[in-house]
């Protein structure tokens, strides 16, 4: 299961997927959750992602469902999607420390939320297709 909702750091996610993507089998699911207050600028960043992951994942071979879900609070809808058997891959933030510490990064609360295994990609690995090789547009 893959968070990616065309912000900055889900788009570190794609240069690791490809590295990891030939032990990958199965179908991959690309999730983003519409909360309610989602403006217009982050429903179009985020829709836009999706229909370039779902291109890129099936121009690398790789069968993708793509998911847009709607809650009012994201984690507790992709724990339920990821069940107790997947990998759920999220971005990091690279949030000021201060911020981390005192909210907590969102992989660190998925972690408590589900049984799955979460796999959070910081930066893309040297030597690995670069972010504007797939490219959302950023929020904001």
């Amino acid at each position: 299961l893959i968070c990616a909702d065309g912000s900055p750091s889900s788009k570190r996610i794609f240069p690791m997927l490809k590295i990891l993507s030939p032990a990958i089998k199965g179908q991959i699911t690309v999730a983003w959750v519409r909360t309610p207050k989602a403006d217009f600028k982050e429903i179009s960043a985020a829709k836009e992602c999706l229909n370039e992951a779902r291109e890129w994942l099936s121009s690398c071979g790789k069968e993708a469902l793509v998911l847009e879900l709607h809650h009012e609070r994201p984690l507790d809808i992709l724990s339920e999607q990821a069940g107790d058997d997947s990998v759920v891959v999220m971005g990091a933030s690279l949030k000021h420390d201060l911020v981390r510490r005192t909210m907590g990064s969102l992989p660190i609360r998925m972690l408590a939320k589900t049984k799955s295994s979460v796999l959070v990609v910081k930066r893309p690995p040297v030597g690995s297709i670069s972010e504007s090789e797939f490219i959302c547009k950023e929020i904001g």
